[in-house]
């Protein structure tokens, strides 16, 4: 049953990325946009929107003080990286639930989640905030090489680079320093150094109610194009056992206790190192690359009415069983250009070679493009994805695998 009061959501971001998000919401709740553009696929799924332009501290808390003038709102959410904060900062002048200013501030600036973090004990790289080359060649001696440069501010791993000695130092620093966050008060220390952790990654999506923090969905990444970290592939299992570690439990718990996260929905990134789970960042916002839809295909649970749930202070319906109902396989992964500046000259889908499990195989840019491997800008050249579902890993991916054969490619030079 659709709820009486409005559900705001700010910005949408891409279509592939984000609409089946905003459609599991409208089943269920009224729902108003507020975006910095006309509405185009959106409309279908909202009730109304409010077009005005996002870059300013205060534009979010002013389209909501409009609405709730004129309507009852039941809360706000956002999934993009870049209204976290204005999001947060409408949402406490509201007296509406989420997951408040500093919070939100915290995740955002990656140097104060490290302070946040450290402050509590909180199981993560060594980090030291630098201010020009100079200063991050002192901290790389100091932590001993290779270590990771990364924005302060920066989102999807875009700036990022594992550097292994000071010339490869002087050649990443640039690029993680030209990565601006406007959202952010200024400071002059843009880049972090920091240790290099070794081990698998993995993700969480988690929704919190009240601070306490309920893991949804872990998807396990797969990782390439170093030294960058282009994330190439998500593999979730409905029930995965790493869901009821109480280890990984207890790390999620106080890092966003640290951080002082109360309602909303959190994307936490870590890494499984010899010594146990490490976090390398807590985002406020659901995770991205389809990720909390292969949660749901994997586990039934539905990210959208948990995320509405926990942005209007209601009680959640989470599972008896951690991870949900189901244990299934699900997978994404994305293809990429053979070499740098290829010329795509003709995609398409052979929709007869699509085998069996595959939930999606599709283009990502038309014919006529020229593209190149990764080279530290989030998404940047990806041709393709194709997602399977299946009762097994093997099966699994398998099926993804043969849906990014059936996606046919010329490349001219």
């Amino acid at each position: 049953m659709r709820d009486d009061g409005l559900l705001v959501v700010v910005a949408t971001g891409p279509r592939l990325y984000r609409e089946y998000l905003l459609r599991s919401l409208s089943e269920h709740r009224r729902v108003h946009l507020v975006t910095d553009r006309a509405p185009d696929w959106e409309c279908r799924y909202v009730d109304d929107a409010t077009v005005l332009p996002l870059d300013g501290p205060d534009a979010v808390t002013t389209a909501l003080r409009g609405l709730v003038a004129r309507h009852v709102v039941r809360g706000v959410l956002t999934w993009s990286e870049a209204r976290v904060v204005a999001t947060a900062a409408a949402a406490d002048a509201l007296q509406l639930p989420g997951p408040g200013l500093r919070a939100a501030v915290n995740c955002r600036d990656k140097a104060r989640t490290r302070a946040a973090l450290a402050a509590r004990g909180v199981p993560q790289p060594a980090s030291v905030p630098v201010t020009g080359p100079a200063q991050a060649r002192a901290a790389a001696q100091r932590l001993g090489y290779p270590v990771v440069v990364k924005p302060r501010g920066g989102a999807a791993s875009d700036g990022v680079a594992v550097v292994r000695d000071a010339d490869e130092l002087e050649v990443h620093l640039p690029a993680s320093d030209g990565v601006t966050a406007p959202d952010l008060p200024a400071t002059d220390a843009t880049v972090l150094v920091e240790e290099f952790v070794r081990g698998p990654e993995i993700s969480v999506d988690a929704v919190v109610r009240s601070g306490r923090v309920h893991p949804v969905y872990l998807a396990h990444k797969e990782i390439g194009y170093a030294p960058h970290f282009e994330e190439t592939g998500h593999v979730v299992q409905g029930r995965d056992p790493l869901l009821s570690d109480p280890v990984l439990r207890s790390v999620l718990d106080e890092a966003h206790a640290a951080l002082g996260f109360r309602d909303g929905w959190t994307h936490t990134e870590l890494r499984l190192s010899d010594t146990g789970p490490r976090v390398i960042e807590v985002n406020a916002r659901l995770g991205g690359d389809l990720i909390p839809h292969l949660g749901e295909r994997a586990s039934g649970i539905a990210a959208g009415p948990l995320a509405a749930a926990a942005a209007c202070g209601e009680d959640l319906e989470l599972p008896v069983v951690p991870g949900g109902a189901t244990d299934r396989w699900a997978a994404v992964r994305f293809a990429y250009p053979p070499g740098s500046d290829a010329l795509l000259e003709s995609v398409e889908v052979d929709e007869g070679a699509v085998p069996a499990g595959v939930d999606l195989v599709m283009p990502l840019v038309p014919a006529g493009v020229r593209m190149s491997p990764p080279s530290g800008a989030v998404m940047d050249g990806r041709v393709a994805l194709a997602i399977g579902v299946a009762d097994s890993r093997t099966a699994c991916l398998d099926a993804v695998d043969g849906g990014l054969a059936a996606v046919r490619c010329r490349w001219g030079a």
